[in-house]
């Protein structure tokens, strides 16, 4: 098993489930938004967040490099 170096960032907060008038669904929220952009940035970030554990709304956000998903 190979060690992963520790976050430099936290984020704690929900993501959402963001539906618009054409059926679409996106993730949205604030933590989301802010641990996806910390990470695209190249910041090694983490993000806790209450969510059903195998939610496929939560695979956008798990394929971020750099972001480690933590859902409780």
């Amino acid at each position: 098993m190979t060690s992963r170096p520790p976050p430099a960032l936290l984020v704690v907060g929900h993501v959402t489930r963001d539906e618009f008038s054409d059926g679409t669904v996106r993730p949205g929220g604030a933590a989301g938004f802010a641990a996806r952009a910390a990470a695209t940035l190249g910041v090694r970030t983490a993000l806790v967040t209450a969510a059903p554990p195998g939610d496929p709304l939560l695979d956008v956000v798990r394929g971020v490099p750099s972001l480690d998903v933590h859902v409780v």
